[in-house]
């Protein structure tokens, strides 16, 4: 396995938000989302994150 630090590429960050937007449009590329509402829910959205229990990016929308 083998990582890479994102802020080396950021001369490229308008080419891949060209090309991946694209992806997204035209659903070749996936992504979720686990989205709680309200502020309230803030604490329990940290907990799930922590614990794995989330799935996709962990999100709490503010009403």
């Amino acid at each position: 396995m083998q990582g890479f630090y994102i802020f080396s590429y950021a001369h490229r960050f308008k080419e891949a938000h060209r090309r991946l937007g694209a992806l997204i449009a035209n659903g070749n590329l996936v992504y979720n989302e686990d989205v709680l509402e309200g502020v309230e829910q803030l604490p329990a959205g940290l907990i799930r994150v922590l614990s794995g229990e989330n799935f996709g990016t962990q999100l709490v929308r503010l009403s």
